[in-house]
């Protein structure tokens, strides 16, 4: 039996990786085995049961990673963890639901329809108060919405655009009639010398 802290070739102990592995024992059961090797050290300090044990009681709200069970979607919508004995458990993907879809399904007392869309009244989608919030049947009557709003939002830019090159434009023609004061004013001076 090898001793603690042996290290062999993987090939040499009957692996057909060429990995090197040291013996080591498991934190939790006192289990020894071979176990790969990171930066001289045993790559994992359980074995594989209790590996499995950890993983499950480190789920949720009991993991390391836990961040209060709120996270960000790539679209700017704020996702909620829902645990599997929750009513609104149907609602989610991944375990996690979109924060406004579950407010208006906890308003409603029943979970939503994937065809059903929350819309947000004032458009910024992390203000997901219930006054805030609007059920809509279906896409159809949220796409006009949508489409109109960034239709306003293209128009408000060019007016945008458009106000900025006014202003240099006026700047500009400032500049030039002061230009052109200064060459009648010199002309002017000048034209008394010769005469």
């Amino acid at each position: 039996m090898p001793k603690l802290g042996e290290i062999q070739s993987a090939k040499d102990i009957g692996y057909t990786d060429t990995s090197r592995r040291i013996w080591a024992f498991c934190e939790r059961c006192g289990k020894e085995r071979w176990v790969l090797m990171k930066q001289g050290r045993p790559r994992h300090r359980l074995c594989n049961s209790c590996g499995k044990i950890e993983s499950i009681n480190n789920k949720g709200e009991h993991s390391q990673n836990w961040k209060g069970g709120i996270r960000e979607h790539s679209r700017g919508y704020r996702l909620v963890y829902v645990e599997k004995d929750s009513p609104f458990y149907p609602m989610a993907t991944v375990k996690y639901v979109p924060e406004h879809r579950l407010v208006m399904a906890k308003h409603l007392g029943r979970c939503l329809e994937s065809w059903e869309i929350v819309h947000h009244k004032n458009h910024i989608k992390t203000d997901n108060r219930i006054e805030n919030l609007e059920l809509l049947p279906s896409q159809k009557e949220h796409l006009p919405d949508t489409l109109i709003r960034a239709h306003i939002g293209k128009l408000e830019f060019r007016i945008k655009n458009l106000e900025a090159r006014v202003t240099q434009l006026e700047a500009e023609n400032i500049l030039l009639k002061s230009e052109s004061l200064c060459e009648k004013f010199i002309e002017e001076k000048a034209s008394p010398e010769k005469g």
